[in-house]
């Protein structure tokens, strides 16, 4: 990948082995004039770059110029990648050495001797055949790939042995005939899912050549071929990953907004039972209403914990340990059609967790299993074990760093899913369970607990095969056991002089009316400006700022550094329904005291001015 100015932004091993280097740093930051020869540098920054800005992509020959001076020939696919505003952000390159195309191709043309000898000895797929598909030729490695025996294989079409009947795989088939009948001079180039002998899929990139006799008569086609199935499992996964990250930043300020109307539902609910006879049917009414709004806050810390945005107090934990208590639970709940087998490392390491979501991680996992398997039984699974993942590893990995890891697995045997179900597995409210069975929120909640963790979730199903989810967790090292347990009262009280700030009227009405009750003067506005003006006027009239984060024209971060420029010690709360990029981490290198997420109750609220305004 180059950006638009040509310098290398990322480069594979693969390529470092086309460029003749050891690493991927000797090629980052260098241009891409380094590596290609004149010739094709003169059209890249000509014709090419001008097709790809408006066409999307180009394909073609080129010789590769390594690090030594060595030119390779090769087959380039460019094609640009853009930011979420449609606006151009890189090149990038797919890269195939075609020497052994082209030596097979010089091969073909000395003799046919030397021209099985070459072809039996390549490491590429290569077959031959007849303009309607019948295969004439399969080379040795070809055959291994395709689980085929020569005799097995060879006279028979491609389409309903190689391609599957009524794929895209077979519209390719019959435009590349009607191509390279057009101009045999062409190479004609996709990738394309293919079938092996076995019925699993696999992705190929080909390079398709016309062979033609003395009189220019087309008489079959030359096909080389190389398997890219573990590339595009890495392009679904980046495809994955940033919709997750799209709809997580979208669950976030779905959150935001919720939580605000959640806040005074809550709070004056709260308030007004408090005033109502224990007997009277408006309070029995309001525990409902109360009760409600508990579900829906609930419902809130679902979706924050998808967009990762969820308050979470990670510490040394050996998962170990909560597995078996949390299995010890299940064997008891699941029916005895479901055999539970545990393949646990009582040795494994630490890793930094919320314990709590460890336990949701493991529980959810299973009861997705279950669910798999509860209408003919089966076998659940469940390991835990240390790996480390190498440099080397990092193609299969692709959010995870160098390191050592702790690897849970949960499999089963159930029904497996496809590939469009598993494609949207992790996505909020999506199910193929009954109404009655699931909200679709269990996995969803899964891959923001495991991505707040800085873990990667990998699955591995295929229809009727079960189902492997492996959650990969980064090892700590030793840790002080030892955890102190603190209790707080219930709704501490004060009379210090608050001001209160927030733009939306109904929260600053309920708000001000809880901290009355807790016998705190309260002063309020509605605008951070206007909050600013009264507090530089005295400065020393409040004992403590209550500000929501997201408001108009000057957030609660802003409004906080403008008001501790002023007066430095003035403890400060700041309260959110959402913020993406401002964090609690963030809050408090900034001085303030205490970080509260929306909606807030009279338990959250009291004690959190408490620990403000104490210290």
């Amino acid at each position: 990948m180059a950006d638009m100015e040509g310098r290398i932004a990322y480069a594979n091993s693969a390529m470092c082995r086309i460029f003749d280097v050891r690493r991927p740093d000797e090629i980052v930051g260098r241009n891409v004039t380094d590596f290609y020869d004149d010739a094709f540098i003169n059209r890249l920054a000509t014709d090419i770059s001008i097709r790809v800005l408006n066409e999307g992509e180009w394909t073609g020959e080129m010789q590769v110029k390594t690090a030594h001076g060595r030119l390779i020939p090769s087959i380039i696919n460019i094609f640009l990648i853009r930011d979420r505003d449609n606006r151009p952000l890189y090149f990038a390159s797919v890269l195939t050495d075609i020497s052994e195309r082209k030596r097979a191709e010089e091969a073909l043309r000395e003799s046919e001797a030397k021209y099985r000898e070459l072809i039996q000895n390549s490491n590429s797929i290569i077959i031959r055949m007849t303009s309607s598909g019948e295969i004439s030729f399969m080379n040795d490695y070809a055959l291994r790939y395709f689980g085929y025996g020569e005799d097995e294989i060879v006279g028979r079409n491609v389409i309903g042995s190689l391609i599957e009947p009524g794929s895209a795989a077979e519209d390719f088939f019959h435009k590349m005939i009607t191509g390279i009948a057009a101009n045999p001079e062409n190479y004609l180039s996709a990738e394309t899912e293919n079938i092996l002998k076995s019925g699993s899929p696999v992705w190929v990139s080909w390079n398709n050549k016309a062979l033609s006799d003395e009189n220019g008569k087309i008489i079959g086609i030359f096909s080389i071929g190389s398997d890219v199935t573990e590339r595009r499992q890495l392009e679904d996964q980046l495809r994955q990953a940033q919709k997750m990250e799209s709809i997580g930043t979208l669950a976030g300020g779905i959150a935001h907004d919720f939580n605000n109307i959640l806040s005074p539902i809550i709070g004056f609910t709260e308030m007004t039972i408090d005033q109502l006879p224990a007997d009277s049917r408006a309070r029995s009414n309001l525990e409902k209403v109360l009760k409600a709004a508990d579900r829906a806050k609930d419902m809130v810390k679902h979706i924050l914990t998808f967009s990762r945005q969820g308050e979470q107090e990670h510490k040394p934990v050996e998962i170990q340990y909560i597995l078996k208590e949390a299995l010890k639970l299940l064997r008891a709940t699941l029916p005895a059609t479901i055999d539970i087998q545990q393949e646990i490392d009582d040795h494994c390491g630490p890793v930094l967790a919320d314990p709590t979501q460890v336990h949701q991680v493991l529980m959810n996992l299973c009861t997705n299993a279950y669910h798999a398997m509860q209408d003919h039984g089966g076998i659940l699974k469940v390991g835990l074990k240390e790996v480390t993942i190498a440099e080397e590893d990092r193609d299969m990995f692709l959010e995870l760093r160098p390191g050592a890891y702790v690897r849970l697995e949960v499999s089963d045997t159930g029904c497996g899913m496809d590939e469009s179900v598993r494609q949207r597995i992790f996505d909020p409210y999506f199910t193929t369970k009954a109404p009655d069975r699931g909200t679709g929120m269990g996995l969803a909640v899964v891959h923001g607990i495991v991505k707040s963790h800085d873990g990667q979730i990998i699955v591995d199903s295929e229809p009727g095969k079960g189902a492997s989810f492996y959650v990969y967790l980064p090892r700590i090292a030793a840790y002080d056991k030892q955890v102190e347990e603190v209790r707080l009262p219930l709704y501490p009280r004060g009379r210090e002089r608050i001001l209160l700030v927030d733009d939306e009227m109904h929260i600053v009405e309920m708000m001000q009316q809880m901290l009355g009750m807790l016998g705190y003067e309260v002063t309020t506005r509605l605008s951070s400006a206007e909050a600013l003006e009264l507090f530089r006027g005295d400065p020393q009239a409040f004992d403590l700022v209550i500000t929501d984060q997201t408001m108009p024209a000057m957030t609660g971060e802003e409004l906080t550094r403008e008001i501790m420029a002023v007066r430095p010690d003035i403890p400060v709360i700041l309260c959110t329904g959402f913020s993406e990029n401002f964090t609690e981490e963030a809050a408090r290198q900034l001085g303030i005291r205490e970080y509260i997420m929306k909606p807030v109750d009279m338990n959250i609220i009291s004690h959190g001015v408490r620990r403000a305004l104490d210290g």
